[in-house]
Formats: C-alpha cells, structure tokens, sequence
C-alpha cells in the first residue's frame, strides 16, 4: 500500500502556487531534515526544508532544495474529475504543460517549475 511520494523542489513558493492552487493538496505539517540525516538516507549532505501535502488520500513529501534534481522518467499520475479546469489555471499561471494527442484520448502533462511532472487523467466514475 502506498503511503507517500517524496519529491523535490527549488522553491517554497511553488507549494502554495503550484501544489496548493493548482493541484488542490492541503498542507498538513512541515519539518526539516538535518544534514546527517540527510546524508544517511538520501546521500545528500545539505538539510532541507520538509512539507507533507495531502489531497484525497494521496500525501506528497515535499523536499526544498535550490539546488534542484535531476529528473528522467519520474513523475506521478493524478485523477481529477475535471482536468480542464485545471489545465486553465495551469496555463493561467504559465506552467509548462504538454498535451500528447492520441487516438482514444489526450495525455496530458503539466511541469512545476522545478521540473517535476504530472501526468493528469480524468477521472472516470
């Protein structure tokens, strides 16, 4: 059973902006990870800042790091019960979003600004 997705950011500013208003997760705490902890699990020598986010009964792990990270492949799919909405706000606030025409139906894409993506499908009841 999942529990959480961890991710990371290069701004706090995105939590209200991107994952507040455009996504719709609620802050539930914030706390910060010390250097040596950081280096024992993530190999990361820095501390960083930590907010848990949660919408419906998923909860996003949030790690502010100005340094950013790379990604590839990674990215985490969201139902909503009307994506067009948000596709609007998102363009609305000049978020990069990627529509894939397909012949069934549409994928679509939108970026936070450090990068990370998310797939959103409508959700079907």
């Amino acid at each position: 059973m999942l529990n959480h997705i961890g991710i990371t950011i290069n701004s706090q500013q995105e939590i209200s902006d991107f994952y507040q208003e455009i996504l719709g997760f609620e802050i539930i705490k914030n706390f910060q990870i010390n250097s040596e902890l950081s280096n024992q699990i993530f190999e990361m020598k820095n501390s960083a800042e930590v907010f848990l986010l949660k919408k419906d009964n998923i909860f996003l792990e949030i790690f502010i790091s100005p340094q950013g990270i790379v990604n590839k492949y990674n990215h985490v799919c969201l139902s909503y019960s009307n994506r067009k909405d948000l596709i609007s706000q998102a363009k609305e606030k000049k978020y990069k979003i990627r529509i894939v025409p397909r012949e069934d139906f549409d994928l679509v894409f939108v970026y936070d600004k450090s990068g990370n993506i998310f797939e959103i499908k409508e959700l079907v009841k």
